[in-house]
């Protein structure tokens, strides 16, 4: 079995990297993503069968056929499930439209299968840190509150990617199983 996601690599850009360093200020209950795995998740598989990828590069080149490659602005600091009880801290797209499209058109490919359905719509959103289940870190809510409407840079998405991510105690391992590459950017 494979632990299998569908993701947009982001680049990190100056802002983000402010962003994550902020992050790391704080206590230890707040644990930021290595700058190299800046990512916009569009659809978490979980454990899946070596072999069904074929079948998942399949659904997610048909997908991502036709998209353009785009510029996202990055955009306004916030939290799940909520501000004041954050778990995953995380800074919003505008601009993501393509992504959106993306990641329904996957999830009614993937329903259609008979793969695991995911009930909540994909909201863009670029993942920062994780905060440890019943810790709440000194200061987090504040600056969550203080960089709501935060200008966190712009990127831009050329591809999507299927990954596998490996756990490991010092932090996940991703590889990339095969990568979509977007159409021209349009004017």
């Amino acid at each position: 079995m494979l632990r299998c996601f569908v993701a947009a690599d982001v680049a990190p850009q100056p802002e983000l990297l402010g962003l994550l360093e902020q992050l790391r200020r704080l206590d230890a209950g707040v644990r930021p993503i290595r700058e190299d795995q800046l990512h916009f998740t569009l659809r978490f598989l979980g454990d899946t069968e070596e072999g069904r990828v074929p079948e998942l590069i399949e659904l997610l080149t048909a997908a991502a056929k036709g998209e353009p490659r785009f510029t996202a602005q990055l955009r306004g600091l916030g939290a799940f499930p909520s501000i004041q009880a954050p778990r995953v801290v995380w800074v919003g797209a505008r601009g993501a439209e393509p992504l959106e499209r993306i990641a329904a058109r996957l999830e009614t490919a993937l329903t259609e299968r008979q793969l695991p359905h995911d009930a909540r719509k994909f909201t863009p959103h670029l993942t920062l840190a994780r905060v440890h289940q019943g810790r709440m870190p000194r200061g987090l809510v504040a600056l969550l509150e203080e960089l709501r409407e935060t200008e966190a840079g712009s990127t831009e998405i050329a591809a999507i990617r299927l990954k596998q991510s490996t756990l490991r105690p010092e932090g996940p391992l991703y590889t990339i199983l095969h990568e979509c590459e977007l159409g021209p950017q349009k004017p």
